[in-house]
């Protein structure tokens, strides 16, 4: 559903995903999921059928993880090349490599 109970819980999501995908590098472009999430969160809540067609929307974006309590990761997610986590620097001369 892609609903964040508060900044700090958004903030980890996209550290979690959004830092590591192709759709979070750019400073001067905004994710359109993220955009989308920002814009219409709150009207997700709304009871008639257009909270419901938002709420479809945003789900169908950042689903809800299996367990229900937490957003899984975004269906537009595709991972950076070479992604920041996993890349090595050169070993040194002692031969220890650095993360």
């Amino acid at each position: 559903m892609g609903y964040f109970s508060n900044g700090s819980e958004g903030g980890d999501y996209e550290d979690r995903f959004c830092a590591k995908c192709i759709h979070g590098q750019s400073e001067t472009v905004e994710c359109p999921v993220l955009a989308l999430h920002a814009r219409y969160s709150y009207d997700q809540h709304d009871k008639d059928s257009m909270g419901r067609r938002t709420k479809r929307m945003l789900e169908t974006l950042i689903p809800r993880g299996e367990d229900g309590l937490f957003n899984a990761r975004c269906a537009m997610y595709v991972k950076t090349w070479p992604d920041p986590a996993t890349t090595h620097e050169p070993a040194g001369p002692t031969g220890e490599g650095r993360r």
